[in-house]
């Protein structure tokens, strides 16, 4: 679903492409084709965000090992200017579900452990990973921002006792 609705003329002058080859002087404007997305289920805010909550991790006990141990994959990147996510991947459900029912990545703990304010942690079982978003300090790219990529943002994650 586009924010404005585009007719076959408007979107080939707002997209235009072109081929340089490198063995033809000439170059090769290609006509966009506007493909129909389908008629999906516009859904509310409210509907989009329902599962999210039900997602979030369930404190119930400690297990006394370090995140960075359990899990193979820890990482910090950028979700947009404003926010930066925090993804935690595991190789398999054990490590999985002590991290996820671990009390130390609830929202009330984490944020202070990270020094930042968090929009959310979120599970996905399927893939047996976690995510904490968080409101970036400043914007990225600002002057004063340190981590543009924000890709140093997660090492107080690996010692993060469960």
């Amino acid at each position: 679903q586009h924010l404005v609705d585009l007719d076959d003329e408007l979107f080939r002058h707002l997209f235009t492409i072109k081929l340089w080859r490198a063995e033809a002087e000439e170059v090769e404007q290609i006509q966009p084709t506007l493909m129909s997305w389908g008629d999906g289920p516009v859904v509310s805010l409210e509907e989009a965000y329902k599962d999210w909550t039900r997602s979030c991790t369930s404190s119930s006990s400690s297990c006394g090992q370090k995140l960075g141990k359990l899990a193979r994959v820890v990482r910090s990147k950028n979700a947009g200017i404003n926010e930066i996510t925090f993804d935690i991947i595991f190789g398999d459900n054990d490590g999985y579900l002590l991290a996820k029912q671990s009390p130390s990545l609830d929202i009330d703990k984490v944020g202070p452990m990270l020094g930042r304010n968090v929009l959310g942690v979120y599970c996905d079982d399927a893939s047996r990973a976690l995510k904490i978003t968080c409101e970036r300090d400043i914007l990225a790219g600002s002057p004063g921002d340190k981590d543009v990529y924000g890709a140093q943002q997660h090492r107080k994650l690996l010692d993060l006792v469960l």
